[in-house]
């Protein structure tokens, strides 16, 4: 509801790229997309919008995530240009940000 009420374009129908929450980007309309922010025990997880906004060829963006019920998984739209370690002996998941072309 926060990020719906955050954007200023008209909705569109996402379901022929089976995404939910949609937008009409060629309306001519510009607007801010905010970051997002998974809070994690001692760290945050900033989310830009190249990491959650999926841009279609016909001029349509959408959220690339979907509600769940129960566990949620981090896609590879999500994980772009982090660098992410899960220590099993320790229980512990690290990331740090890095542009991971460039290496």
């Amino acid at each position: 509801k926060a990020l719906i009420s955050s954007i200023s374009l008209p909705q569109a129908d996402g379901t022929t790229i089976g995404l939910d929450l949609c937008y009409n980007a060629k309306s001519g309309h510009s607007t801010k997309f905010p970051t997002i922010t998974f809070h994690f025990k001692g760290a945050n997880y900033n989310l830009p919008k190249q990491n959650y906004i999926y841009v279609d060829s016909s001029g349509i963006i959408c959220l690339a995530m979907l509600p769940s019920s129960g566990m949620s998984i981090f896609g590879n739209f999500q994980q772009q240009n982090y660098h992410i370690l899960y220590d099993n002996g320790k229980n512990e998941l690290s990331f740090t940000r890095t542009v991971c072309d460039s290496m």
